[in-house]
Formats: C-alpha cells, structure tokens, sequence
C-alpha cells in the first residue's frame, strides 16, 4: 500500500475512532443530565447513568472494534503501541481524535439537553477520589490485555460490564480515560469535573496505566505448553518436568493423556538420577477440569509414530506440533535393560527440549547448570 493511501486509512480510522468518543461522551453526559431532570434521587441517578453508558460501550465497541479498534482512550491506543499490537505513528492521530471526539460529544450532549457549553463546578478531588481512579484505570487495561487473549469478541461485554460496575465499586465513578476527563470539564452537570481537578484525575489514570502494563508484560512472558500423550504416564510428564526445570519463570508447562494411567516407576528412578523428582506428580485425563480451565500458547503430542492415531487432540487455538516418542511401556528385557532405555529416552526428550526451549526461553541458556543439564548414566 502507497504512503498516500496509509494516510488516507489512517485518517479515516481516526476520524471514526472520533466519531464513536463522540457518541460515548454524548451517552456519558446526556444520561447524567436526562437522570437528573427525572429524579432528585442520587443514587437512582447513578444507576442511570452507569447503566447508560455501559449499555452504550456494548454497542459502540461491538460497531467500531472492525473498523477502529474501538479504543476511544488514549491509554488504550498507547497500551496496545506499546505492546506492540498498534504502529505508535497512530498514537498521536488517535489520541487527538479521540480528544476531539469526545469535546464534541459533551458540546452536543449539552446542546440536545438545552445547556450552555461551562466549565464544571463539580469537585472531585481527594487522595481517595485519585486512588479510584488508579483502580479503575488498572482493572480497565487489564481486562482488555487479558480479554482479548481469550476471544476478542467478549470485549464488549467485559468493558461495557466492568464500567458499569465501577462506576459503583469506585469512589471517582471510573474515568479511567483522560480525553473522557477533558472533555467532561465541559459540562456542568452530574458527569462534569472541575478543570482544577482534571489533572491530579490523569495523572493517576497513568499511574493505573503503568501498573496495568507492568502486570500485562510480566503475564505475557509466562506462557504455557501442555504435553500430551496417551497413559500421561511416562513421556508427557518427562516433557513437562524438563520445561519447568529449564524454563520456570517464563513458561509453564502442564501434561495429560488420553487416559489417567499409572506413572512409570522407572521413569521416576530415571528423572530421580538427574535430580528431578516427579514421584508426587498425578496423572491427567485431557478432559480433567485444571487442564481444560487453561490456554495454552503450545500443545506438543509426544505419542511414538505407531500409536500417532490414537493420540488424543486438545482443542486449542495455541501453536501445535508433534514429537515421535517410543512408548516405555513397550520396553521389553532385564529391569536394568529397561532403566537402559528408559534413560535413552529421558536424554532424546531432554534434547528435543533443549532446543524448544532456546527459541523461547533464551535467557535460560545464560543460567547456571543446573543438576538436570549433566546426565550421569
């Protein structure tokens, strides 16, 4: 695509990124001054206007989210640059729609309600008022983050859901958005805020923000691997002992079988050798409510090549791949001839290990040896 027309796409995201701030300041502003004008109840107003405006984000989120991401937040819009999801040459348009968007929508809301366009008079500042907003802000970053590796399509719902509880579980009734606090210096009425208070509200908004990148980015290293094969017996829990033994801290790794069978005693005295002691591990069905409660970012079969049809398949939208493993069930000789080849089997594992993990927990090969990297045989 030519720069001309990058532009061009860019501009128009922004200007629908602006167009749905709009429509939620409107929904913002507008239901707090409709609420107040039908009751003088305040906590029925409330209602009203939390109500409003999480039913409004459902919608505007649901709509926009395929065209524009649906950010209408500058924190969202540099959370996602920073995480690497959004090219940070569209944080400033962005913001700056969103900025603007949302100055119309309060203009507007005023406008539709009869209201001349003032600066608010009401007082929101206390260290309590700013501690709300550093929750709010964080439990909204990171609901995002954490929605969207899920299924982004529960966004909506989980933003829309989670603002219309804080505005009732916090004390600042949850901005959580610094172009929103602008723009609802604007308004002198029940969603407005003094332009005195604006920015001790921001600057706690990036407080929150920070906190909430910080957990997502910490998360985000720790991803996981569930081995699969068919007793989870023997090989799978090999696999997932050598990951966390290795990779502990950057990724955690499960297993489970076809079947729950009995775990290899010669495994056990095989893996106890090198120091790894898997007496107390149990062995998992695939359909074991702790594994099917997880995502998994890979699922790695480690059934051997004869028996590749019958190894099960975990639904999972992670990386998939298979490692051709023989089954030491079927060893056959003296007890020593089986330790023999079960130890074979712990180092070709151990090996294929070594080489998984380096592409994705590099910082393990900087780590001291540890006893399971030297096997004594």
């Amino acid at each position: 695509m030519r720069r001309s027309e990058l532009l061009l796409d860019l501009t128009r995201r922004a200007a629908l990124e602006g167009i749905g701030t709009a429509f939620l300041l409107a929904a913002i502003v507008g239901s707090g001054i409709m609420a107040q004008r039908l009751t003088n109840d305040a906590g029925l107003v409330l209602l009203c206007n939390a109500v409003a405006t999480g039913c409004a984000l459902v919608a505007l989120i649901a709509t926009f989210a395929p065209l524009t991401g649906a950010h209408f937040n500058p924190l969202v819009t540099l959370s996602e640059a920073y995480s690497g999801t959004r090219p940070w040459r569209e944080v400033v348009p962005y913001s700056a729609a969103q900025l603007g968007g949302a100055i119309a929508g309060v203009v507007i809301a005023d406008a539709m309600f009869g209201k001349a366009v003032a600066f608010s008079v009401k007082a929101r500042s206390s260290p309590e008022t700013w501690l709300a907003e550093i929750v709010a802000t964080f439990g909204l970053l990171t609901l995002i983050a954490f929605s969207s590796r899920v299924s982004r399509q529960w966004i909506p719902m989980t933003v829309g859901m989670y603002i219309t509880a804080a505005y009732w579980f916090t004390s600042s009734t949850s901005f959580a958005n610094p172009a929103v606090t602008l723009a609802r210096t604007l308004s002198d009425s029940f969603a407005g805020i003094r332009p005195l208070d604006a920015p001790a509200f921001i600057a706690a908004q990036g407080v929150g923000a920070m906190l909430a990148l910080a957990l997502v980015t910490w998360s985000n290293r720790m991803k996981s691997v569930l081995f699969v094969c068919i007793h989870n017996s023997a090989r799978s829990q090999i696999a997932e002992a050598f990951v966390n033994e290795r990779c502990g801290g950057e990724i955690r790794a499960y297993s489970a079988g076809l079947e729950a069978g009995r775990l290899n005693p010669v495994v056990v005295q095989a893996m106890r050798e090198i120091g790894i002691d898997i007496s107390g591990k149990s062995t998992k069905r695939i359909d074991d409510a702790d594994i099917l409660s997880r995502t998994y970012d890979n699922v790695v079969t480690v059934c051997d090549e004869a028996s590749a049809e019958a190894c099960p398949i975990f639904p999972s939208s992670g990386t998939r791949e298979h490692w051709s493993f023989p089954d030491p069930s079927t060893f056959t000789g003296t007890p020593l001839q089986i330790l023999e080849q079960v130890r074979d089997l712990r180092d070709a594992i151990r090996t294929q290990i070594a080489r998984w993990c380096d592409n994705r927990c590099p910082s393990a090969s900087l780590r001291m040896t540890k006893v399971g990297d030297v096997l004594p045989r």
